[in-house]
Order: structure tokens, then sequence, then C-alpha cells
């Protein structure tokens, strides 16, 4: 029996329960009832996200995500991916806070 995974890497923001509590309230706020339109806070907000995680165990998260298509100006890319971020979550996230994501999905 073999188990199926995805590859997920990129670059995000750590999702602390502040920041999780304070995106949930921003998407209750600017779209009520969302959750009949939508999978999750991040497909509702139009923001890239993957799933990290084991279905087996029930213990996925989806989190905010930036996959570049190549490496040419990255820092550029990145701040930019940020300040897209920060304008729809609504947040005052720096270059920082971003950290680099390597996880499994596994189904």
């Amino acid at each position: 029996m073999g188990v199926d995974y995805t590859p997920v890497a990129g670059f995000s923001k750590k999702m602390t329960d502040e920041v999780k509590i304070h995106i949930s309230e921003l998407v209750d706020e600017k779209l009520p009832g969302w959750e009949n339109n939508y999978d999750n806070i991040f497909e509702a907000l139009k923001i890239g996200y993957s799933e990290i995680g084991s279905s087996y165990t029930g213990s996925t998260e989806c989190i905010p995500m930036f996959v570049p298509e190549f490496a040419i100006d990255l820092d550029y890319q990145i701040d930019a991916w940020l300040k897209e971020l920060n304008e729809k979550m609504e947040t005052t996230f720096d270059i920082e806070d971003v950290i680099f994501v390597k996880e499994l999905r596994t189904s």
C-alpha cells in the first residue's frame, strides 16, 4: 500500500494564532457567509495558498504561499507578493517575517 503525497515549497508567513484570528474576523466582516462559496479563508480573500499536513491524521492546514516561477529578482518578487498579501489581509508584515516552507501534504 502506497502513500500519496504532494511536495510543497515556497515562501510564506508564519501563521500564528493571532494572525489566524485576525484574518478569520476580516473575512467574516468583508464576506458574510463566505463558507457557502469558498473552501477556506485564503480562497475567499483571493490569496494563493497551499495545504500542508496529513489528511490521514486530520492535521492539515492551509497557509498563504508564494511559489516563484524563476529565481531572477527573487527579492523583488517576494516583496511584491508580501505587499499584496498585506493589502488583502490588512496586515503590516515585513520581509523579515517571510519564511521558506518545505513540507509535504499526505493524502
